[in-house]
């Protein structure tokens, strides 16, 4: 659902807003900075050689809840604009604590070859051995504001709608035992896992409302793997416009074909302060306490 960057400071506006995000995984916010504020991105991000591999770091907020500061000229362009600040603001007012923990920027170079393929995050990047750190109530929400105009074939960002509650009920089968950890990073690895037969029956017992949703994302990764190049579900936008996701929902960087496609991120913590991360598997569990980078495989 789009929504105008004046139409989210109605009230109203504010709970339909948090509803979509919530059921549907994704928002579209039209003109969320203006022309101007998107050129001097551009400008930025044009003078170094960054790119998805080498992100330019705007900002991470530390243990001390404090912000580090990266890329000063960046910084200074958003920290004080009134729409980004808008959006934090209706993320505060959702159930789980929700806190702005950083920011970062990407040029992607023209290519033939999608930014990246269909995946969602916080799956581990499809690690066969993980650390488990995450759990469903510790994600991000975020934030993708487009400095370049993206339409079809260039560079469109893509989202499967109620996605992100389907990925939900899957971590949910992980750590009620239904099943054993596997890779659920990529689409394909992903609607194995929900055909499984116990995770069949654990899907009988939610409404059919929902059973309804597996059956239809079911279909739509079938349809995404006989035709990679499928468009159902690109999101063009135009400079100044954003997207805000829900990041465990199935999402795609289309082919930049024509022309660099330049980004700004803000990620949302969901969760922060309030949530610990709660492992998904036996090896996960006895790595809960050790620093990321320790792990080795059982």
């Amino acid at each position: 659902m789009e929504f105008s960057r004046q139409e989210i400071y109605n009230l109203g506006n504010k709970e339909i807003f948090k509803s979509e995000l919530i059921n549907k995984g994704f928002v579209v916010i039209k003109n969320l900075i203006d022309k101007n504020l998107s050129e001097n991105i551009r400008s930025i991000m044009s003078k170094g050689d960054s790119s998805h591999e080498s992100l330019e770091t705007i900002f991470l907020r530390n243990h001390l809840n404090s912000l580090e500061i990266y890329n000063n000229e960046l910084y200074e362009l958003i920290k004080s604009e009134p729409g980004i600040h808008n959006i934090e603001k209706i993320l505060r007012t959702l159930p789980d604590s929700v806190c702005l923990a950083r920011s970062d920027a990407y040029k992607s170079k023209k290519s033939d070859v999608p930014i990246l393929r269909w995946h969602n995050d916080k799956a581990f990047g499809g690690d066969k051995i993980i650390h488990n750190r995450v759990q469903n109530k510790l994600f991000s929400y975020k934030l993708f504001i487009h400095a370049t105009s993206t339409k079809t074939n260039d560079g469109c960002f893509s989202y499967i709608p109620n996605s992100n509650r389907i990925s939900i009920f899957l971590r949910k089968a992980f750590r009620k035992g239904i099943i054993e950890y596997s890779p659920f990073w990529e689409i394909s690895d992903f609607s194995r896992l929900l055909e499984n037969a116990e995770v069949m029956k654990f899907r009988n017992s939610y409404d059919m409302t929902f059973r309804k949703e597996i059956s239809d994302f079911l279909e739509t990764a079938k349809k995404i793997h006989n035709d990679p190049n499928c468009k159902d579900f690109e999101i063009p936008c135009n400079e100044g416009d954003a997207i805000l996701f829900d990041e465990r929902g199935f999402h795609q960087g289309g082919i930049p074909k024509f022309s660099d496609r330049i980004v700004l991120r803000l990620f949302y913590l969901n969760g922060a302060g309030k949530y610990q991360p709660e492992p998904i598997s036996d090896f996960g569990r006895k790595q809960k306490n050790k620093p990321v980078g320790t792990f080795k495989t059982p």
